[in-house]
């Protein structure tokens, strides 16, 4: 048994155990199960909770997929990455014409500052690649030095201990 299906089967008990009340679990045990493009944009008849927690269970099933071990940290992470490209201003990033570097800019500071340290390069870039593979944005030399460029400003900041 895979660390994706052992965390499945935990929701789904979980699931059956007890009430979810804001539907997070529920969302989350969707997004674990869809293999297919994640949907970004909340569902007209979705909530924010709702949608966090599939963009939570999305982007950890990818992770797995490509190897990266779902241990506690990076579901941190996650869910946090996915709870900032699910709020409102999350979303209105993604309406952006360079959503995917707006959003994950805007959910890479939301982590960092809940996590009071850095995203370790891996990290970030790995839930760069699921948001643009999301997004259908191609990969283009642009875009990857456009990232690295904001990811040092944003990482120089921190290390200043400056705002965002």
């Amino acid at each position: 048994m895979t660390e994706l299906d052992e965390l499945i089967q935990a929701l789904q008990k979980e699931l059956r155990s007890q009430q979810d009340d804001n539907g997070a679990h529920a969302g989350m045990l969707a997004g674990l199960l869809d293999a297919g493009a994640a949907r970004i944009a909340l569902p007209p008849d979705g909530t924010v909770y709702q949608h966090a927690g599939y963009l939570s269970g999305h982007l950890l099933r990818w992770l797995a997929e490509r190897g990266r071990d779902l241990d506690d940290r990076i579901r941190l992470i996650a869910a946090g990455y996915a709870a900032s490209l699910a709020d409102p201003a999350g979303q209105a990033a993604l309406d952006k014409p360079d959503r995917p570097m707006t959003a994950h800019s805007y959910a890479a500071i939301r982590c960092e500052r809940a996590g009071r340290q850095p995203l370790s390069e891996a990290d970030e870039r790995m839930l760069f690649g699921w948001l643009v593979e999301q997004t259908g944005t191609p990969v283009t030399a642009q875009l990857t030095a456009k990232f690295q460029r904001l990811r040092t400003r944003r990482q120089d900041r921190l290390a200043a201990g400056g705002p965002e």
